[in-house]
């Protein structure tokens, strides 16, 4: 396995900030998800990928616009409540 792979399989604390921001409202667009959590848009960019590559979020595209809104995955809210219980206790 590549460094690079390794990389790709973790969950920082800023993709579990877009979890919990999903959690709370569905459909954020990826301008606004930036906008929220105060990222440039590369950082916003490679976060976004990767959780979608883990199928911890879905990307949506919104019919006749170049817009797509985000959700969290029932993959996504497993992860993010387990983490949640371990950041508790």
């Amino acid at each position: 396995m590549k460094k690079s792979d390794r990389a790709d399989n973790y969950v920082s604390e800023l993709d579990l900030e877009i979890l919990k921001a999903l959690d709370k409202k569905s459909g954020y667009g990826v301008v606004e998800i930036r906008e929220k959590l105060k990222v440039n848009p590369r950082t916003a960019r490679r976060h976004l990928i990767r959780l979608q590559k883990l199928k911890l979020i879905e990307r949506k595209r919104v019919d006749k616009t170049n817009r797509a809104e985000l959700s969290i995955t029932d993959y996504g809210k497993q992860l993010l409540e387990l983490f949640n219980k371990i950041l508790k206790n």
